[in-house]
């Protein structure tokens, strides 16, 4: 079972020391795994996302990173099924919501189903919260292929473990909501393997509310 305590410190100790180390741990994951071919490449998509200027709170981009970094890795982990487009989605999910980067521009360089994908998978944050958006949001994930689908679930299982950082008890609440109702069954029914401890880091992240770092 996944230490919700270890994995949130993880995560902060990230924050703190600007993402050092999630690449190195993407890079031992990646050539150890026996789910990708050893001639598949992702140096490609490593340098496009580092030249990248994102804009994401007050994050600089080596912290912000390691969050794609995780969920690349968490992939690797966990997913059975370990295409090059799943990985390069994973890595690339949020894009363009927060960089300057169009779908043409991701379609020239890692294909159009990429593109496409991460397109499904960009929130509209001046809506996120509109129960009508939220519904129809979810409605295309569950219509799209099962990589937005594993993508989309370990982006949340990612975030759950900071979500103590933020004081809007609120937001908070909403978060957990969502989890509950559209993420919990698209990981059961996607990546079963981790609905348990999924289940139980949203009972922990509930019981720990707001904590400051």
């Amino acid at each position: 079972m996944i230490d919700f305590s270890i994995e949130k410190e993880r995560r902060i100790l990230d924050l703190k020391l600007n993402g050092c180390g999630t690449l190195s741990l993407f890079r031992q994951k990646l050539k150890k795994s026996q789910k990708i071919k050893k001639s598949t490449t992702f140096e490609k998509t490593l340098e496009f996302i580092e030249s990248l200027n994102f804009t994401h709170g007050d994050l600089s981009k080596e912290a912000y990173l390691s969050h794609p970094l995780r969920l690349a890795t968490m992939l690797l982990d966990f997913s059975e099924n370990v295409s090059k487009d799943r990985l390069n989605l994973a890595l690339l999910h949020n894009v363009y919501e927060v960089t300057d980067t169009n779908k043409k521009s991701i379609s020239e360089k890692f294909g159009f189903n990429v593109a496409k994908n991460i397109e499904i998978l960009t929130v509209n944050r001046s809506k996120q919260w509109n129960r009508n958006y939220k519904k129809s949001y979810y409605e295309k994930i569950d219509s799209a292929s099962s990589d937005v689908k594993v993508v989309k679930v370990l982006d949340k299982f990612d975030n759950i473990f900071l979500l103590c950082l933020n004081p809007d008890q609120k937001i908070r609440i909403k978060y957990l909501e969502e989890i509950r109702e559209f993420i919990l069954p698209l990981a059961k029914n996607n990546l079963p393997i981790i609905y348990d401890d999924f289940l139980n880091c949203c009972n922990e992240a509930e019981d720990l509310g707001h904590q400051l770092i």
